[in-house]
């Protein structure tokens, strides 16, 4: 059994990277990818302390991208498997996005201070170091103890229905940066979009084009992207397993050593 889309406290997750190892360790997991959003530095972590000695570790990370292609700007959240930490592209992208998120972030807070009263004495330093931020988790957990449980719920719900914490870059641009870098670019599950619609097709069809090697599915979508997978010749992943033992032993090859 694999686990194949982890996040660690390197981003939205709780858990920092040993614990996640030693967790996944006493469930029997035979090997895990820690996928991060827009970061790659668990990758440095588990090096760094040995930790690809416990168990198998597949370097990976998580984008979430934007496709052009309908003309609707659908949103898509491609996992790059297998990539290094050392791709100067992905590095440079990585860097881009994130600088430009916490940016949005301090402007963003400034737009609440000015739109709730009683944060106008509450400043939040951001610290831009091109590092991934969970924004939303940061601002709430700086402001806890500070406001009530309403006007708690009355932030989280505004920062939900802005956005405000998401930067997507291009897919095309996305795919072809992991797969230059030496990784296996996996398209997980785009639930906002219709398993059985024309759209879906024509945006996997062109970003298999790009280089998309295989969707990641979960346990109930099997049936409706078994016949798209099939179609467009793409792996499948569900996220306790790969289903083709050929792309199961490529990805376990560039495990981190």
């Amino acid at each position: 059994m694999m686990d194949l889309n982890i996040h660690s406290s390197f981003s939205t997750g709780i858990k920092p990277v040993e614990e996640i190892i030693n967790t996944s360790k006493s469930r029997n997991i035979d090997a895990i990818s820690i996928t991060d959003i827009f970061s790659t530095d668990s990758i440095g972590d588990i090096k760094e302390k040995g930790l690809q000695e416990e168990m198998p570790v597949i370097p990976g990370i998580e984008i979430p991208s934007r496709e052009h292609l309908t003309g609707y700007g659908t949103d898509l959240t491609i996992l790059g498997y297998g990539i290094p930490d050392d791709s100067k592209r992905l590095t440079e992208l990585l860097d881009f996005v994130n600088h430009n998120r916490n940016a949005r972030m301090a402007d963003y807070y400034k737009s609440l201070q000015s739109k709730y009263t009683y944060l106008e004495d509450k400043d939040i330093t951001i610290v831009d170091n091109h590092k991934y931020i969970d924004i939303k988790r940061l601002i709430l957990e700086s402001l806890k103890g500070l406001i009530t449980e309403k006007q708690h719920q009355e932030i989280e719900k505004d920062m939900i229905l802005n956005e405000f914490y998401t930067s997507r870059p291009n897919v095309e641009t996305v795919i072809r940066i992991i797969k230059e870098a030496g990784g296996s670019p996996v398209l997980r599950y785009p639930s906002n979009i219709d398993v059985h619609s024309i759209t879906l097709r024509l945006i996997i069809y062109h970003l298999k084009e790009y280089g998309l090697e295989g969707l990641l599915i979960r346990n109930d979508e099997i049936p409706y992207y078994e016949e798209i997978a099939n179609r467009y010749g793409l792996e499948r992943m569900i996220f306790n397993k790969i289903v083709s033992d050929e792309f199961k032993e490529k990805l376990l090859s560039k495990r981190i050593k």
